[in-house]
């Protein structure tokens, strides 16, 4: 029989293992254990407040910056679903430096963006499920740095009504006054968020928003660039592209990544998007040489349509080095598709501004985060697995892509629920078909 001591013991202990449900084997409620997926709606902003700070029971600054950090995720997460009834704003502190009230006013904004979408395009998340991988922090006197991977599921009354997903690197700054540690700062690994002309300003809700909702009237002269047409070649075999098959590759790989492939760290959106063509081409991409892919083995090391993992085509000069990586390189890939010709091998098509009022199933969707885009500047790459609305005149909300940036961040939604950037920022690549010196398989 246990002594007074001993049971009080015992009780300390349970309410601590009941107040940190954040740990990876805590479990609180009826969510289960947050590491492996809950309804961001199951807990009030009072349970998230309660799951971290100085006024639980904890004594080591990790376990409190864990739980802070997931809290902000998870209620941020809620008040998108629910505004009224959650805030992320006692987890943070204004502390007077100037970068990181930035990036907190900016990240806040980017919550408060999607609150308004969802309501004004009359869409709902009706469920949700978040997982957390990959925590680490640093910890120096009463300042810490710690990082986490977000894995988000939703669920979206809308035309595509399919299972929806978000994942992403967090990056928070922290600072301790008064024995509470309080986020000072957070960045993410969105690409356009490392894109170098990126600036932390607020997003201007309101003019996304009508940006997002607003009715494309129908623009006949755009529409007909659709239906191009290969002149025959009498050299090269014409090669089918299937973009069912493109879009069954995007749906497997979207929250993984193909081994075959490589590439250096945050620049995988390209190399993706490449893999989703080169398997509408009828590839089996388990190899990056093979055709459909171009390599130097086949046209040579100077040739302008190398389109192969990681090969290099000297054919335009040091100056213009990015038209030179075609598979892995969004502005190379743009370029090889605007001169692609039916007497060169490779994939066939064309490559366009106003992206998104034009696009279509099996489209390569690239965009340039800050300015005009030109064929130079093009920054990211996204794959278009689903459209609704008519060709011509489509909006964000009718177009959803899937899309890689590093191992840790990707997503499969809509447009709209991907960036809040300007539709005059996107452009497209439309692959028609392939020509090549052998058969198709």
């Amino acid at each position: 029989m246990l002594k007074k001591a001993e049971t009080l013991l015992v009780a300390v202990i349970l309410l601590v293992c009941s107040v940190f449900c954040f740990a990876d084997d805590a479990v609180s409620g009826d969510a289960g254990t947050l590491a492996n997926g809950f309804d961001t709606l199951s807990y009030t902003q009072d349970d998230y407040l309660e799951m971290c700070g100085s006024s639980n029971l904890a004594s080591d600054d990790e376990v409190i910056i864990e739980n802070i950090c997931k809290a902000y995720i998870a209620s941020s997460r809620a008040y998108v679903r629910s505004p009224e009834e959650y805030s992320n704003e006692a987890l943070t502190a204004n502390i007077g430096d100037e970068t990181m009230t930035s990036q907190l006013a900016y990240r806040q904004s980017e919550y408060d963006y999607l609150a308004a979408l969802y309501p004004a395009l009359d869409w709902e998340i009706t469920e949700d499920s978040l997982e957390f991988d990959g925590f680490t922090v640093t910890v120096t006197d009463d300042t810490a740095t710690a990082s986490i991977v977000e894995k988000y599921t939703y669920y979206v009354t809308n035309d595509f009504e399919c299972e929806n997903y978000r994942s992403r690197k967090y990056t928070f700054s922290l600072r301790k006054s008064k024995g509470e540690w309080k986020i000072v700062g957070v960045t993410t690994d969105d690409s356009w968020e490392t894109s170098e002309s990126f600036v932390y300003e607020p997003i201007d809700v309101e003019a996304s928003i009508i940006e997002a909702t607003l009715l494309i009237e129908s623009d006949e002269e755009q529409y007909a660039e659709q239906g191009i047409q290969p002149t025959s070649s009498t050299l090269l075999y014409k090669w089918t592209y299937d973009a069912s098959l493109a879009v069954a590759y995007a749906e497997k790989y979207y929250n993984s990544t193909n081994s075959t492939f490589t590439y250096n760290t945050g620049k995988d959106c390209q190399n993706f998007a490449s893999q989703c063509v080169a398997a509408g081409l009828g590839g089996k991409n388990t190899s990056k040489t093979a055709i459909p892919a171009v390599s130097t083995t086949l046209v040579g090391s100077s040739a302008a349509n190398v389109w192969c993992n990681n090969q290099y085509s000297s054919y335009y000069p040091s100056s213009e080095y990015y038209y030179n990586w075609a598979w892995d390189n969004v502005c190379g890939f743009a370029n090889l598709i605007n001169n692609s010709s039916a007497d060169r091998e490779g994939p066939y098509g064309t490559t366009t501004y106003n992206g998104i009022i034009n696009a279509t199933v099996g489209d390569v969707l690239i965009v340039r985060w800050s300015g005009t885009p030109s064929m130079s500047t093009w920054e990211h790459a996204m794959f278009v697995t689903k459209v609704s609305g008519t060709a011509g005149s489509r909006s964000k909300s009718d177009v959803m892509i899937a899309a890689h940036t590093t191992d840790t961040n990707s997503a499969y939604e809509t447009v709209a629920s991907y960036t809040s950037v300007s539709v005059s920022q996107f452009g497209r690549c439309n692959i028609v078909c392939g020509f090549y010196s052998k058969v198709q398989s």
